[in-house]
Order: C-alpha cells, then structure tokens, then sequence
C-alpha cells in the first residue's frame, strides 16, 4: 500500500459516505431501507479498496489524488561518490568501454519527507484499533467461559419456534452469572447470550418479545455486518464518516428488529413496558463490545420507544425487491463515479530529448583554439553510425578555419551524426552532430596529449614493427552518460597510430585530453586487445597497461534462404555472459558475400553467441535460429556456423498505456532462439501508430519487454510454436521521474570553462567556531589521531609545513612522498593538498578512515601507501582553491571489534544473500576462485563500516577483499556486493553482516598555504 492509495481510498470513501449519511437522514421513518443503504455503503467502500488501487490511471481526473513530497533538507557534509563502470553489461545497451574509477564531491543532505509518515501511520493505527477488536474477542471469550447451556425446556421451545419462523437454524443458547442482560454474538456459530434463571424472573410475554428481537438480529445479519464495518473501520480508520456511520446503522437495525416483535401481536405498549422494565433491571456489568444486546444507551432506548408509537413509522421488515435493486444500481453508480472522477491521474512521461536535433543539418562550423581565435589548416571528418548497413565517413571540406558541414541524405531517421577535427600541434577533438540539444557552430582544439605502452608476445616477447592505433574514442559523463563516441574504422587506426620500436614501446599523439581510447594492431593474425582500453591524460603524455598479442580465432559459415546464398546479410558474435560473466569475450561482426559467405575474423577465445541482424524488410519475412554457447579456442578456426531463414512462427500484439491508449515509437525487445538472454544482443522493433508490433521467431521460448527508460514493466515469458500466431499485450508503465540534476544532458560543443579559483568554494558544512586543533585526540575507540604536516604538490616540488604553518622538521621532509604530479588538478583549477594523520593505538591496515572537508572539494584517505624505498604514510587529500590559506578537517576512525548486524543463510532472511552473476575484479589476493556475494544492506549501516563475513561448511571465516557501492532498486530494496577469493558457492554454510561505527575528531585552523613556504630538496 501507497501513501497515494490511502489518500485515494480516504477521498473516495468520503464522496460514498457523504451521500449515504444524506440518504440515511432522508428516510428516518424506514429503517429497513436505511439499513440496505448503509449495507450497500459498506459492500461500495470494500471494492472501492480491493479494485481502486488496481485500476488504470486517469488521463484527466476531477480530483487527481498525488502524495506531494514535504521535503525538509539539512546540509550534513561533504561526501565522496564512486563512479565506475564495471564488466556488466545492460541489456539492451550495447557494451561501453569502462573508464577508470573517479571520485565526485557533493554535498549530502537528510531529507525528512512528510509523506513519508503516512504509511508508518496507518499501520500504527490498524494495529492499535484491531488491538481493541481483539481485546472485545478475548472479553467475549472469556465470558463464554464462564456460561453453561441452558436446560430450561420453557426457554428452549420458545427459541426453536421463533428461529422456525424466520426459516432458520435455532442459535445456541447459554446462561451465565455474568449476563446482565440478553444479548446475541458470534459470527460463524451465533449464540444467545441469558441472565441466569432469567426465564423464571420474566413473564411469557416478555420472553417472547425479547427472544424474537435476538433472534431477528442474528436472521437480519447484523452480526456479520457488525463485523464487516467494524474491520472497515479499522482499514480506513483516518475515515471519520465511517464510524459516523456506525450509530445510525445500528439504531436502524434495532428499529428492524422491534419491528419484527411487534409483528407477533404484542402491543406497542407491552413491548415497550418489556423494555423499560429490562433497562430498569440493567445491572453494572455491559454487553460485550462484540455482541448486541436488547437494551443499549437510555438515548437510544428512549428513541426506539418513540419509533414504535409513531404512526407514520413504516411497519415494513423487508425492502421491496424494487428498492433493493434500485439501492444496489445507486451505489454502483455512487462508487464508480467516485473512482472515475477522484483517481490517481497518469505520470507525464516526457522526452528530454523531444527538443533535440535529431536529423542531419547542414552549415559552417569554425575551429577555434582555447582562447577562441581561428584554427586554420584543419581536417574534419563526419561520421555517421546507427540503423545503417554499414557507418557512413565522409572528409568534410575545410576552408581556412571554416568546416563546411553538408552531410546529404542520411537513409535513416534512427541515426547519430559526429564530427572528428584534427590539426597539427592541436589534440583532435570530436562532438556529437545529433542527436544534440543546440546547433553545433564551433569547435575547439586543447594542446595535444599523447600516449605510450609496450606491446609483446604471449611469450613476453616485444613485438616490433606493429601498427597500433585508436580504434574508439569516447567520452563519459557521471550525469548523462555516453557523450560522444567515434568508432570509425580505418579511419581513427589511420589518423591515430604508431608503430612499435625494437623494445615493443609505443607512442600515438595528437590526442584529445581527458578523452577514453580503445587499442588495436592492425594486424588480422592476432586477436583484438583484450583491456585496451584507457584515458588519455589531462595534459602531457601518460602510460597505457602492457598489451599482449594472442592468435585470432574465427568463424565461418553460410546464410541460406531455401538452399540459396543470400548476400549482405549481417553476423555477429557476442559473448556469452552465462557462461563467463567476468571476460565472454569481445565479439565481432561480419556481412555476407554475394553467395551468402561470411568470416568472424580477431576473435579473442572464450564463449560466443552467434546471430543474423536482418534488415526490416528481410524481419517481417523471416527469421534463424541463433547458435548459443560456442566454445572458441585461441587461434582456431570454426566452420560450418550455418543459418537458415525460416517464417517460423510469429509473435504479436500491441502496447498501451495505462489509460488504455496505443503508445507508438516504443522500442519493444525479444529474448530468444534468434537472440539469447546469455549476450547483450537482443531483437528489437519499434511499436507501430497504432501501438502493434510483429516479430518472426524462432520456434520457442521468447521473452518480450519494453526497451524504453521512460517505462518500466516487467517481461513476459510465452512459447511460440512453428507456423502460428501468439499474441501478447503489453502495458507500459510511466518510470518514477529521474533526478532532474543526475538527467541533464551536457552537449559535447561545451568547452568547460577555465575554473576560477580567485575565491574560497564557499562552505558547505560548518564544524563550529573555536581556537585551532591539530591533536592529539583520543578517541573511545583506543585510536590516538593527530595532523603531523601538511603538503602541497601542485608547485614543481612539494612543499611541506606544519598544521601552524611553520616550516615542517627535516625528519618530516626525509621521511615524506615527492607525490608531485600524482593528484595535480586540472590547468586552472584547484590544487591538491596532502595530510599526513597520525593514527596510534590501532595496527595499521585493521582501521578505517572518513574525511570531511568544510567546503565543495575532492577527497580520498589512503591507510598505507608507498614508493620505490617502501616509505609508508596515512593520507588524507583533497582540492582547495589557490587562495585558501585554513580550512577545518573532519576526520573520522572506525577501529576496534565488529558488531554482528545479521546473519543467514544464502537465500534466507533477512540477508537474503544470493551469488552475483558476476565475478569479482582482478586482481584478487589469490589465483583461487573468486565471486562477489549480494545482501540486503540496512540503510543504518550506510553510515557505518560495515563487511560481511563467510563462514565455510567447515567453520573457516573468510573476509571480503573488496565490496561495491550500495544500490537501490527499482522497489526500493537496498543491496550491496562484496567479494570473497578461494571460496565457491557449494563451500558457504551462512553469512555474517557486521558494522562498527566511526569515531570523529575535527581539526581546526589548518594552514593550507602558509606565508613562509620551506622548498623541499
């Protein structure tokens, strides 16, 4: 149940209620009416909360019913956020070079949302009020207890008669010392609660009226819908026209039942004597909540005795079949309005790209240097990639330091255009054409930036005189993800490549900065690079991971429509990620030739899927059976890899939105005998105006979804059999609104603008005034922590001084890290700052650290780190702007024992651990096997530090070596991985989640950039 739900439900019933309580005090001389109003009220309310919530959204609802967040933030800090990208891959996005791990500061915030409150709310009053309802089921228990059968022939005759007279089962019949007065209870087995001796004090007439009046309750109902409204009551306990409701229902079933006695022949005034007389005689003790007595309140006793002496009463015990009818159409009417008319109103979804340019344009771009003046003698290429057979690359012509951008006719509307720039002494630079937000008009070139890195054998070997090159080159962004990206063979290997020296070393220039690249040799005898992938520096040169050449291995086959070759048709090989998670190898692509041959060439070894893309014409004919799991080895060749174009069968349908409407241009995707669910491959298509789509597959099991992130639904499973028709519907459902600031497209025509640093970044956390701290503090936890010097490495050599800002002992100087370069900021922008934390009392490597910092600022603490003489440290870093002389430092020490958090089982509560599909990184302490271990993570151990511990079937307690960033699902279920070497699933017993808080100390007044700077060396 949803905060919104509940409001819904509140504001339907309201609108019911309402107009029962007008109808209920119109008829005030027909209790038998009022009561089939109320009733038919109560069987409303009870759909309206089992179909409401179900129903489809309203495009445009009188009332549309939304929880509004109440946010109220609280700055808490300055956190440091992980970004990296990891060896999964999304389907259906294709696969994204991995770029390395950075670091972000944003400022952290609790968010107290109001609405958040109402579901704790709700459920504490269920719980109270159906405590209340149970406490009324124990009271009558316990008086049943108490009661004895009666034996009392007189009274059991009379009951057995007037139970015969409304057709029904005579009720149970019980006396105890405890009844004050007659009442009835009791739901499944009714039961007539007496007075001990009760028969002998009252005269025949008296028990005759008072016996037929119980009776005539439990023969009405009531007590079921007693029962009814009272666990409507506390459902919807918020709703106070509901226990409004409540007196007048109960006061016309009573009018009803007198109703019934005086139909036995007894006079208005005898009855009313009878009940007088039982009033008079009402001793202490009440009826139980849960039963319904003769008499209740003097109010409304003396109420029933006017009714019964009113004329004008109706005399009737039943509701004509006419008004009974007409009372149920009324309240369906009543209730379906309320839920057409006061409903959930459909989420807008929005297109943040529904402005952009999608389509080709022409015009003059001018290319321009970082200062904006003309860069002439530049070459310029567009290159266009997308639902085309092959990518388009066109030179564009260049006069002077004007582009002339005229790319023609592109044969497709589902298509990216970029453009690539290079010119001597200048780094390349490219920019997406479109889709984009604005009209690209200039592009600016950076001082080049180069790499270098050695290329050897298997054997260790140096491979000379080989070709390595750029064969991508991307861009990433934190917030809108992939912002360009340019893989356009031979061009990129051609403009960008160098050829390996007598040492295997390597050296390419000419590259954009901050930019990922992917390698390759152009050499068809070895395999494509496996982790070739890197980033080129901000400025300068920097080195790439060692590259090591395998033999390739290829496929080959044939695509054949009814024993005939059929030409350009498109093959491709993705890994299997089933089978190897981790590394399922880099996968290929090939066209067919005119006798419908193909080749897979450079193929790494590991496991492939291997599939057809067909085009649109070629897909609404036919289909082929893909080819899952094959096992390549290094250098082989694999033949006979054949496809067949069949009709197979056809899968089909359409998909609506919640209002029920067609949603067209929705990217639908199917899983199965043509593309499998073990590869990033998948087939899909776009929905039709009318929201239709229509594949042909292969015979079998398909899995069919919306691949549209404006969405979100959950995939069907349906078999498909050889020559027919299956149908499937979808349903689309809007996605939850994404964080606007995380959405934001950034267009790569924006050059990023020098940082200004001529200002301290204004605080975003205050740690409170006071004198200045540098330690030591004693920590609770055993831990001494003290600052001992400060350093700065953004000068040619690092400085370093006291946290005073005196000169810094000779001790200190010989003892510290020349860490110069190694966190230089960017041209411009902030410079590092290092802090050298004593930390005593805890051995090194079993504590952990937390920095704040009272500004916007980078951060990272290293426990241990070391250079070539193996000098060790504790470090903190951060940027600080060139004119920030102090600042404060909020240092944090997690030491000391664990506490257990939970433990379970894999599979079980509340961990419910379960084995990742993925493999831990390399590299892992040992060669041993190695995988990562999901668990529910609890939000109250985010703030702390926190592992998880295997316990093996033979009792060993392993420690993770490393663990993930925690995430949330889509469901809000919280989970976090850690990962664990020398350990496969069969050999874990349980799991053990521990945490143990940190401890912090602040550090004041810390002179970043003091007035007599030492020079080191």
């Amino acid at each position: 149940m949803k905060p919104d739900v509940i409001l819904l439900l509140v504001l339907q019933s309201t609108v019911l209620l309402a107009v029962t309580l007008l109808l209920v005090l119109a008829t005030p001389r027909h209790p038998a009416l009022r009561l089939a109003i109320g009733r038919v009220a109560l069987l409303a309310i009870l759909g309206l909360a089992i179909v409401s919530p179900n129903l489809r959204r309203q495009a445009h609802p009188v009332v549309p019913v939304t929880v509004l967040s109440l946010p109220m933030m609280f700055p808490t800090g300055t956190q440091t956020v992980q970004t990296s990208m990891s060896h999964e891959t999304t389907k259906p996005d294709p696969a994204v070079p991995a770029t390395p791990q950075s670091n972000k500061s944003v400022v952290t915030e609790d968010a107290i949302d109001l609405s958040r409150g109402i579901i704790p709310a709700w459920i504490a009053g269920i719980g109270l009020f159906g405590l209340f309802l149970l406490i009324g089921y124990a009271g009558l228990a316990r008086v049943r207890r108490t009661c004895r059968t009666v034996t009392d022939a007189k009274t059991i005759t009379m009951v057995y008669e007037i139970a015969s007279s409304f057709g029904m089962k005579a009720p149970r019949v019980v006396e105890g010392n405890s009844i004050a007065n007659p009442f009835v209870a009791g739901v499944i087995r009714p039961t007539l609660f007496l007075p001990s001796d009760w028969s002998q004090s009252q005269t025949d007439d008296t028990m005759a009226a008072v016996l037929h009046h119980e009776v005539a309750h439990i023969a009405n109902g009531d007590l079921r819908w007693m029962l009814l409204h009272r666990v409507l009551g506390i459902v919807l306990w918020p709703q106070p026209l509901l226990w409004l409701l409540k007196k007048p229902m109960a006061m016309a079933a009573e009018e009803l039942c007198d109703q019934h006695v005086l139909t036995t022949g007894i006079s208005e005034h005898r009855y009313a004597d009878c009940l007088l007389k039982l009033r008079e005689g009402l001793r202490a003790r009440p009826c139980p909540t849960m039963g319904i007595g003769a008499v209740s309140a003097r109010s409304a006793l003396a109420k029933r005795i006017e009714a019964l002496f009113d004329s004008r009463r109706s005399r009737a015990v039943r509701v004509s079949r006419t008004a009974q009818n007409l009372t149920r159409i009324g309240g369906l009417i009543v209730a379906g309005s309320t839920a057409i008319l006061i409903a959930r109103p459909i989420s807008q979804v929005s297109d943040p790209t529904a402005n952009w340019l999608k389509q080709p344009y022409s015009g003059q771009i001018e290319v321009q240097d970082t200062h904006g003046n003309p860069v002439k003698g530049a070459r310029a290429w567009f290159v266009v990639s997308g639902d085309l057979p092959e990518p388009i690359i066109k030179e564009l012509s260049v006069s002077g330091a004007t582009i002339d951008l005229n790319p023609g006719t592109i044969a497709s509307k589902q298509s990216a255009g970029n453009l690539l720039v290079k010119a001597n002494g200048y780094g390349a630079n490219f920019v997406r054409l479109w889709p984009n937000p604005t009209k690209i008009t200039a592009i600016r070139l950076e001082p080049p930036t180069s790499v270098h890195g050695l290329l050897k054998y298997v054997s260790g070997k140096p491979a000379k005189g080989l070709a390595v090159g750029v064969a991508v080159l991307f861009r990433m962004s934190s917030k809108s993800g992939l912002q360009g990206f340019i893989s356009a063979r031979p061009l990129t290997m051609k403009e960008f490549q160098a050829r390996t020296d007598d040492k295997g070393v390597f050296t390419i220039g000419g590259l954009p900065p901050s930019c990922g690249i992917t390698l390759d040799v152009d050499d068809s005898r070895y395999a494509v690079l496996d982790n070739a992938q890197s980033k080129t520096p901000d400025h300068g040169a920097t080195s790439v991971t060692d590259l090591s050449l395998h033999p390739a291995a290829q496929i080959t086959g044939t695509v054949t429509q009814d024993g005939i070759g059929v030409g350009g048709v498109r093959v491709d090989a993705q890994g299997n990620f089933e089978i190897a998670s981790n590394d399922a190898g880099h996968g290929g692509e090939a066209y067919t030739d005119a006798t419908g041959k193909y080749l897979l060439g450079r193929l790494p070894s590991g496991p492939y899927n291997v599939s057809i893309q067909l085009s649109d014409a070629q897909s609404d004919q036919f289909t082929a059976r893909a080819h899952e799991g094959l096992r390549i080895a290094e250098g082989s060749s694999h033949p006979g890899v054949d496809f067949t174009l069949i009709p197979g069968s056809v899968l089909e349908g359409s998909v609506t939105g919640e209002d029920g409407k067609p949603i067209p241009d929705l990217f639908i995707g199917v899983y199965g005998p043509a593309h499998p669910t073990s590869s990033a491959e998948v087939q899909m298509m776009l929905s039709k105006a009318d929201g239709s789509f229509k594949f042909h597959v292969p015979a079998g099991k398909q899995h069919i979804y919306v691949g549209d992130s404006r969405y979100q639904m959950e995939g069907k499973d349906v078999v498909t059999e050889d020559g027919k028709t299956t149908k499937v519907d979808l349903t689309a459902t809007p996605a939850p609104p994404r964080d606007d600031s995380e959405a934001v497209e950034v267009s790569d025509a924006e050059i990023p603008k020098e940082v200004d640093d001529s200002k301290p970044t204004p605080p975003v956390v205050s740690f409170g005034p006071g004198a200045s701290f540098y330690g030591p503090k004693n920590l609770h936890n055993g831990v001494t922590v003290s600052i001992d010097y400060v350093q700065n490495d953004a000068s040619a050599s690092h400085s370093l001084w006291r946290p005073d800002g005196s000169p810094a002992s000779a001790a200190d100087v010989a003892a510290s890290l020349d860490m110069d370069g190694f966190c230089r900021a960017r041209r411009g922008g902030a410079r590092s700052m290092f802090l050298k934390v004593g930390i005593d009392g805890a051995p090194r490597g079993s504590y952990s650290c937390l920095v704040q910092t009272p500004h916007l600022s980078n951060w990272n603490v290293w426990q241990t780190y070391g250079d070539q003489e193996n000098r060790t440290m504790d470090m903190a870093s951060f940027h600080a702007p060139s004119t920030l002389e102090r600042t404060d430092m909020k240092f944090g020490v997690a030491a000391g024992p664990f506490k257990q958090v939970s433990a379970g089982r894999l599979g079980a509560a509340p961990l419910y651990a379960e084995i990742s599909k993925r493999k831990a990184p390399d590299p892992a302490p040992s060669s041993g096997p190695n995988l990562v271990i999901r668990v529910q993570f609890p939000t109250a151990c985010e703030t702390q530090d926190a592992r998880l511990l295997v316990i093996t079937n033979s009792g060993k307690t392993l420690n993770p070596y490393f663990w993930e960033n925690t995430t949330t699902s889509s469901k809000g279920v919280r989970t976090r991985g850690f990962g664990f070497s020398e350990v496969t699933p069969a050999d874990i017993d349980h799991v053990v989640l521990q945490s143990r808080s940190y401890e912090w100390v602040t550090f004041k007044g810390i002179h970043l950039y003091p007035s007599n700077r030492p020079s080191a060396r």
